[in-house]
């Protein structure tokens, strides 16, 4: 998936922020975005990338329950 992304940054230019990769734990998140910094650069940080839960906290609650 890693490697998806990284092309479909730098061949097809889709930006950053539209990225949500979320996965189940949080050592799998840091190592995805360890390959991804490699792959890509540092600007890794505007792409969402984590888990379920951080996801969750990250989402303001009245979009819940709206």
């Amino acid at each position: 998936m890693t490697v998806r992304l990284a092309y479909l940054l730098a061949e097809r230019r889709v930006a950053l922020e539209a990225f949500l990769v979320v996965t189940f734990t949080t050592r799998a998140a840091r190592e995805m975005r360890e390959r991804l910094e490699r792959l890509v650069g540092s600007h890794v940080d505007r792409v969402f990338l984590g888990t379920f839960h951080s996801l969750r906290v990250q989402l303001p609650l009245s979009s819940w329950y709206s």
